[in-house]
């Protein structure tokens, strides 16, 4: 993610950008007094492309691709993110958390979002496919959050009262990106002795087609206690494959949680997006602990976003 560093002025209380190239940027944003003084006034995340849809930034084509205006105001003590007198939204609700961000902007269609995510991921792995420069596998976390992909915890993790946890993809990173480059490969693209050959456009349409639905059924992130992650990344090709035998098939159900199987002791509690936070059947209080005597959590953030157990 681009980090772009912005100061705003006193004498103006907003600032403009426009032309923004990168559809997710984390803004360093300061603030300049009166007096001189510059302060530090936080770290966010913004997806461009989700708060566009949402009609608090400006989204325009040009020669160059998409680009973003993006405007930021001051309201007495709070900056918000806004087009004109229009739709606007506190920055606070991105702020950045630890490692992770809020990005449930009110009115975002959370599903549509997803994919928009899932297609930009097939769109970067076919891309290095073609190159044959591989990519990493951890530009994954840097393409989709995990709230989008979160499917539930072990119920050792689901009943702790802490917050550690251990993330695990539940199929290794490493395998869905050799899988789209298999496809690209079987489609007539890769790297070769004269250079690297693109996909015909009827060909690359068809990839990204497979590819996003391979995504959408096999991209899936569960959290562990760090115990469960040592015993699973002991075992011999599990950290970054799939269990010996396996012959791998994206379309095989069966396969999908084979990882978490061979883990004595794993469970997988499987958890949905709430409608709203406090979903739960005993929402959350303030100075509440969030595990009940049953031993179950009412609810979870990921990303900012509710998560309850399904039942």
């Amino acid at each position: 993610m681009i980090t772009r560093r912005w100061t705003m002025k006193s004498d103006l209380d907003y600032y403009v950008k426009t032309g923004e190239k990168e559809p997710h940027i984390l803004l360093k944003l300061k603030y300049k007094a009166p007096s001189g003084a510059t302060s530090d006034v936080g770290t966010y995340g913004l997806d461009l492309v989700a708060l566009a849809a949402k009609g608090v930034v400006t989204s325009r084509t040009t020669t160059d691709g998409e680009v973003f205006d993006i405007e930021i105001v001051k309201r007495r003590e709070t900056f918000w993110l806004q087009v004109r007198e229009g739709t606007s939204i506190p920055l606070d609700r991105f702020i950045k958390r630890g490692r992770s961000f809020d990005i449930e902007a009110p009115g975002v269609d959370f599903d549509a979002l997803k994919e928009r995510h899932l297609t930009r991921i097939a769109d970067v792995l076919i891309g290095h496919a073609e190159e044959g420069s591989g990519g990493h596998t951890r530009l994954f976390d840097t393409l989709i959050s995990d709230c989008m992909v979160f499917l539930g915890g072990s119920e050792a993790w689901s009943a702790q009262e802490g917050r550690g946890r251990y993330r695990e993809h539940v199929v290794p990173c490493k395998v869905l990106r050799d899988t789209v480059a298999a496809m690209v490969a079987d489609a007539g693209g890769g790297p070769g002795p004269d250079g690297f050959t693109d996909l015909t456009d009827d060909r690359r349409k068809a990839v990204r087609t497979d590819a996003v639905e391979m995504l959408r059924r096999r991209l899936g992130v569960v959290y562990l206690t760090q115990r469960e992650a040592d015993d699973l990344n002991k075992i011999s090709g599990l950290k970054t494959g799939m269990p010996q035998g396996v012959d791998w098939d994206w379309k095989d159900d069966d396969q999908y949680l084979s990882r978490l199987d061979k883990v004595e002791g794993i469970k997988l509690v499987r958890y949905e997006r709430a409608a709203v936070s406090g979903q739960g059947q005993q929402a959350v209080r303030k100075g509440e602990k969030d595990v009940p005597d049953d031993g179950k959590a009412r609810e979870r953030k990921v990303n900012g976003v509710a998560f309850v157990r399904k039942e």
